[in-house]
């Protein structure tokens, strides 16, 4: 018997270009038969950092109220095919590797930050992370949300505190990025798009 889970993600209505890839993730999963809930959300605040800071608070709202197994895609991926993540296993986190070893440098060079390992960088991407609902992923969450709430604690956004949320903790974490490789595009129109070919061979750090 498969299990039952479900993709989430949303919109802010302004800039348009976000409402309109919200609407078309949902209608993506929609025709895939995966259930979804991906709404256009009316921000007071326009300000991509403070959209984007909502994302853990969304998350745990979601798995609050629906405490089943979640993928979190960004708005701007695009779902071509039904991925199929192994959600019976035992892990709590799922993420992909972040590749992109340039920025993480050019990073510890205008901060002037000196990290003894990589794990205090941005190791793993934001725009697929999937959750099991288990007492280590809502732990992850709250701490992820807590630091999100506060918007001037320090430079970097909502993939930055995840990645400090992470490190916090002792996490049973698999790369699903195999599982997404012929199914996700991610950042459609960006300099970043590219579908997960040949990420999976990459550890988490």
């Amino acid at each position: 018997m498969s299990t039952a889970w479900r993709i989430i993600s949303y919109g802010s209505s302004e800039p348009a270009l976000y409402s309109e890839a919200a609407r078309r993730l949902r209608g993506q999963c929609e025709s895939l038969g995966i259930d979804c809930h991906i709404p256009v959300i009316d921000f007071e605040i326009v300000d991509r950092k403070h959209i984007c800071l909502y994302k853990p608070t969304f998350i745990l709202e979601q798995l609050n109220r629906f405490p089943i197994p979640t993928l979190w895609l960004d708005c701007d991926a695009a779902l071509v095919g039904a991925p199929d993540l192994p959600w019976e296993d035992p892990w709590d986190l799922g993420f992909v590797p972040n590749t992109r070893r340039r920025k993480t440098r050019d990073f510890l060079v205008k901060t002037g930050f000196r990290a003894r390992s990589t794990r205090w960088v941005n190791t793993v991407s934001g725009f697929a992370v999937a959750f099991r609902p288990t007492e280590a992923t809502f732990h992850f969450l709250a701490i992820w949300n807590y630091l999100c709430k506060w918007p001037d604690l320090a430079p970097g956004g909502d993939h930055k505190r995840m990645c400090w949320a992470r490190n916090m903790m002792k996490l049973r974490e698999v790369n699903i990025a195999q599982y997404l490789q012929k199914c996700v595009v991610r950042d459609v129109g960006k300099d970043k798009e590219h579908d997960l070919r040949g990420m999976h061979r990459h550890k988490l750090d």
